[in-house]
């Protein structure tokens, strides 16, 4: 009796487990299926692009959280594309790519396709199709909204389309005034020398007597300090070196500000009723997003107060614009549009200035010419870094090799590392180019590839060279060839071919903001100190980094600083 209940449930099983293997078998072939449709389709129309298929997309539910490892993912047919989970972000589209299929790597042309069940991946680095997508048929590819909001998750100028994105931008974008740029400028300076205060104190109660040389976190410094400069010119916040905790708050305001941006992502995709099962993650996401937001709600608060005297800050600017009589007519911003775009200034400002900072100074700390450079131009603007707190914006325009190391810089180590659109679900083919793009394509320009392509910038695409920038300067840094003209006009590059700041309509409304802080910081920085990487630090590798979905996270990197 007992062996034939044992055998009845043993069959039972094999049933069961037989019948789970064939469903799994059959959606398999049914997606394999799809996948070779699609890449047959594709190939029909464009018989001169480069497809590749995989199973998966990187960015698929079935990758992002599923159980399986990777590795176990990437034996799939097409699943070379889960082995390299950058892609073509780090290798760039224009060098040698295995596909996986065991042949020659060959080498495909300045746009590609990855082909998968759901979706068409076009990943492009023509400068005259990305210039085409961007500025001159962007009506007819828009942003992937609702893949933006996904990551986001608010209404904002990033994330909206069509009608909502035009009248919050006509909003928005007047607030990058020269009168913030001033107080961008007044902070960075006011803020630095701070920094530097503080540097030195640490290293006099740290080094040894007589020794000048001390070394600096300049990764995590960079970081912060962008932060700061975020929180006072763009917020209005009163912030200083090192952080301060404000009367009656548990935290400073660069943490909230910093935590909240982390633990809000959390709040809104895990459901309420799961936050029991990480309590400890969701008590501090409550805790800094609550505090977050009070400070929010003061500024806006003391904004809309006629009483309250103007800071100049964005957030301020925001707020007046929005509550204006005309704006009304216009359509102002709604609570969640004003709040959504003053997170968007929050991550826009922090996240990609902080990176570029660091890796200026990471690049320059091997090429001590540049350094000499930098100083002897600060030098003939500001004097002395006392007379520097005097400076004006039309004093940064007689920086040009500041301006011209920050786009270097953007040019070999872009943190945005590519902007997408598409052709949304319904959409018959449309035209790019020469290239024909059936409904659900994704388009991604690899941004790095696009900067560091021989054919744009030469046979020395890949060394960092900032006099490249500059008209009539030799390849040479030495600060004897200082460009003669108070104003010098950087050299434009070919149409398409540098958008660190994205091109056209949706071209990014901070990078003003971002080069003052950026020019003025590091002229400053060079007005003062010298700075070398320590004899640890390898310079290959000192900007090796993780590259996320849109964004380059650099590793902590230090520096040694030596006053001048």
């Amino acid at each position: 009796m007992t062996t034939a209940r044992t055998s009845t449930a043993t069959g039972a099983v094999g049933v069961f487990l037989t019948t789970v293997a064939a469903a799994i078998a059959a959606v398999a072939a049914y997606r394999l299926a799809r996948m070779r449709r699609r890449a047959r389709i594709l190939r029909r129309i464009n018989p001169q692009l480069p497809i590749h298929t995989s199973f998966f997309s990187r960015y698929s539910p079935w990758v992002l959280f599923s159980p399986l490892p990777r590795t176990w993912l990437a034996a799939f047919p097409g699943g070379w594309e889960l082995r390299d989970p950058i892609g073509p972000f780090r290798n760039g589209i224009d060098k040698d790519y295995d596909d996986g299929t065991g042949g020659q790597p060959s080498k495909p042309a300045k746009a590609f396709a990855v082909v998968t069940p759901d979706e068409t991946w076009l990943y492009l680095a023509d400068p005259l199709l990305v210039h085409k997508l961007l500025v001159t048929s962007h009506r007819d590819f828009p942003r992937p909204t609702h893949y933006y909001g996904s990551l986001i998750g608010f209404h904002n100028v990033l994330v909206d389309d069509g009608d909502a994105w035009r009248r919050q931008r006509r909003l928005v974008a007047p607030q990058f005034s020269d009168r913030n740029n001033t107080f961008v400028l007044a902070e960075t300076i006011r803020l630095a020398k701070s920094m530097f205060h503080h540097w030195e104190a640490v290293a006099s109660a740290s080094t040894t007597s007589g020794q000048t040389a001390f070394k600096v976190p300049i990764t995590y410094d960079m970081s912060r300090f962008a932060l700061k400069v975020i929180c006072s010119a763009g917020f209005g916040f009163e912030v200083d070196w090192p952080d301060r905790i404000p009367p009656g708050r548990k935290h400073s305001i660069e943490d909230c500000m910093l935590k909240s941006a982390r633990y809000r992502l959390f709040l809104k995709t895990v459901p309420a009723w799961l936050w029991p099962l990480f309590s400890k993650s969701a008590a501090r996401a409550i805790e800094f997003v609550s505090e977050f937001d009070a400070h929010v709600e003061a500024a806006v608060a003391d904004a809309r107060n006629p009483d309250v005297l103007a800071n100049g800050s964005l957030l301020d600017a925001l707020i007046k614009a929005s509550s204006s009589p005309g704006a009304s007519e216009e359509g102002a911003l709604s609570e969640e549009e004003l709040y959504g775009n003053i997170l968007l200034i929050f991550q826009a400002g922090y996240v990609t200035t902080a990176p570029t900072l660091n890796g200026a100074i990471l690049l320059l700390a091997s090429d001590p010419a540049a350094q000499d450079r930098l100083h002897a131009e600060a030098a003939a603007v500001f004097g002395s870094l006392e007379d520097a707190s005097c400076a004006s914006l039309k004093d940064l325009q007689r920086l040009p090799f500041a301006l011209a190391v920050m786009n270097e810089t953007l040019r070999l180590h872009p943190v945005i590392t590519n902007t997408a659109a598409w052709t949304a679900d319904s959409a018959p083919v449309q035209s790019l180019g020469n290239l024909a793009l059936p409904e659900s394509t994704h388009i991604y320009i690899a941004i790095r590839s696009l900067h560091r392509d021989p054919d744009n910038w030469g046979p020395d695409a890949h060394l960092f060279r900032p006099t490249r920038w500059l008209p009539g300067s030799p390849k040479d840094d030495s600060a004897a060839d200082l460009v003669d003209s108070p104003e010098t006009t950087l050299l434009s590059p070919k149409v398409g071919a540098f958008i660190p700041f994205s091109e056209g309509p949706r071209a990014c409304l901070g990078r003003r903001f971002s080069q003052t802080e950026f020019v003025a910081l590091l002229s400053i920085l060079a007005l003062r100190y010298r700075w070398s990487l320590p004899e640890s630090a390898d310079p290959a590798h000192v900007l090796d980094g993780s590259v996320g979905v849109f964004l380059l996270a650099p590793s902590m990197q230090n520096v040694v600083m030596q006053p001048r």
